[in-house]
């Protein structure tokens, strides 16, 4: 860390977790930093197993130690005796790096990076110590993790030391459409008039429209030069569409933004923030207001809970943010979700693998945006015209399932992949929601990596899998695409 401080002239900076202080006096001893800012609670934690978790007495002897040895640097160290989440609010913001040698364990690294990264400067340094320890995978998984979401490279130096360079993050709305017209400019209106920043882009992309809606968008693209309209030649469906759009933004965070929907001036800045101090993959506003003629003639409301949703959100009947299908996310989530689903149920689809895959979900509670519910125009919304032609049902939603049947309790899958249950599950959740064992995908792998006889829960699952497949063509397309997966797992 000494010698990165001194090639990218930095100077000031906070380290988390001071120990003994022999880090924080290198780094004085030998660079130009003009302020540094220790930050260690010196106390005692029932739960944490480590060899620095010495009794309290011990940590007020090294508290008084550490003051001792650093008083010669005087001004240019100051020590704060208070955890991290604390100490972030003591601490000037725009800081030129942050070197996080704390708490050691999965929850601890990730809550310093939440705190942290937000006081660090555009082209500051974010690093830390331990990553790829063997003893302290969690360090690791918690760097991923939170990293991952930005697409920042992760650089590694001897001892098991990280860095990054924070970067700008910027946002890519897209607004997928069909046969729409004139009414979707409020849309576009509400993301280019008070939530659009520069290095934001908007993907516009018409599926095939056959009525006058290329006419209206071209009269945006002339008023917003900023706006980029992809057209497919003709109708692929929602779910296509969505995949397209996100194919094409060139920022690692996007927003889906249907062309019903109207944002709050001024929101998705709020959003972001959220978004990024949170540490969530997908971020949702904590409140969506179905409205008719205008956004004074609100009609109903969805009120998201406040926290992060579980797989057992989308199974239980409430209203989740990805039954929604706007909301905030990282490019990575979606590739790691494998896109939406080729399903009319495509948006309920994403969130499910999105929290399945290992994605975090929350919503920012008080804030909101507008849904048209009834359209004056008379166009039939996608969900609307699914349930009318049964593109929306029960089986549809039990595709999107098959993948995940091994996270569910094994009476909620031989509910659902029975002959009554299977054609009317996903409607009377709320009634009877189906249970849950595993959150992820990969809780699910740690369990069977640590159980003997793991096996027999998907293979029961795969077996009823494959006698209903037997049954209905659709569930049997999709068996035979996962059969290679579940017997690679089996």
């Amino acid at each position: 860390m000494r010698k990165l401080i001194q090639e990218r002239g930095l100077k000031i900076g906070a380290e988390i977790g001071i120990g003994y202080g022999g880090n924080a006096e290198n780094i004085l001893k030998n660079t130009d930093i003009k302020k540094l800012y220790g930050v260690d609670p010196f106390t005692h934690s029932e739960n944490a197993n480590s060899v620095m978790n010495v009794c309290q007495e011990d940590f007020n002897d090294i508290y008084g130690f550490v003051k001792q040895k650093l008083s010669p640097f005087s001004d240019r160290f100051e020590l704060i005796r208070k955890t991290s989440v604390k100490a972030s609010d003591k601490v000037p913001d725009n800081l030129d790096f942050v070197y996080i040698d704390g708490e050691h364990s999965y929850e601890g690294v990730f809550s310093d990076l939440c705190a942290w990264t937000k006081k660090i400067r555009i082209g500051g340094i974010i690093a830390g110590h331990d990553y790829n320890h063997p003893n302290l995978p969690g360090i690791k998984k918690a760097v991923d993790e939170f990293l991952r979401r930005f697409g920042w490279e992760i650089h590694t130096e001897d001892n098991f030391v990280w860095w990054v360079e924070k970067k700008p993050i910027n946002i890519s709305f897209f607004i997928p459409t069909y046969n729409y017209g004139k009414p979707i400019r409020e849309a576009v209106d509400s993301i280019m008039k008070g939530n659009f920043t520069p290095d934001d882009e908007l993907i516009i992309f018409n599926d095939g429209s056959t009525d006058n809606t290329a006419k209206y968008l071209a009269e945006l693209k002339t008023e917003y030069p900023e706006i980029k309209i992809l057209t497919h030649a003709e109708n692929k469906g929602p779910s296509a569409t969505r995949n397209d759009a996100i194919e094409a933004c060139g920022n690692p965070i996007v927003f889906s933004h249907d062309h019903d929907n109207i944002l709050v001036p001024g929101s998705i800045a709020k959003l972001k923030e959220f978004f990024i101090n949170s540490g969530a993959d997908v971020a949702a506003f904590g409140e969506l207001h179905y409205f008719t003629s205008s956004t004074d003639n609100v009609k109903d409301k969805w009120i998201f809970k406040e926290g992060f949703f579980a797989l057992k959100d989308c199974l239980n009947g409430s209203v989740f943010p990805g039954a929604s299908g706007n909301y905030m996310f990282t490019k990575e989530s979606w590739l790691r979700a494998g896109g939406y689903p080729d399903s009319w149920l495509d948006s309920w689809g994403l969130g499910v693998r999105q929290i399945a895959t290992g994605s975090k979900m929350i919503a920012l509670p008080n804030t909101f945006y507008w849904h048209r519910y009834h359209h004056d125009h008379g166009y039939e919304s996608t969900y609307i015209k699914g349930i009318r032609t049964g593109r929306i049902s029960s089986l549809a939603a039990l595709q999107i399932l098959i993948p995940f049947l091994q996270l569910l309790d094994p009476k909620s899958v031989n509910y659902i992949m029975s002959k009554q249950g299977r054609n009317i599950w996903w409607g009377k959740l709320k009634k009877k929601p189906l249970r849950v064992r595993f959150n992820t995908l990969e809780e699910y792998g740690e369990f069977i990596n640590n159980k003997e006889g793991h096996p027999s829960v998907l293979r029961r699952a795969f077996k009823k899998l494959r006698r209903t497949a037997k049954k209905i063509e659709p569930i049997r397309k999709s068996y035979i695409k996962l059969r290679r997966i579940f017997k690679s797992i089996l």
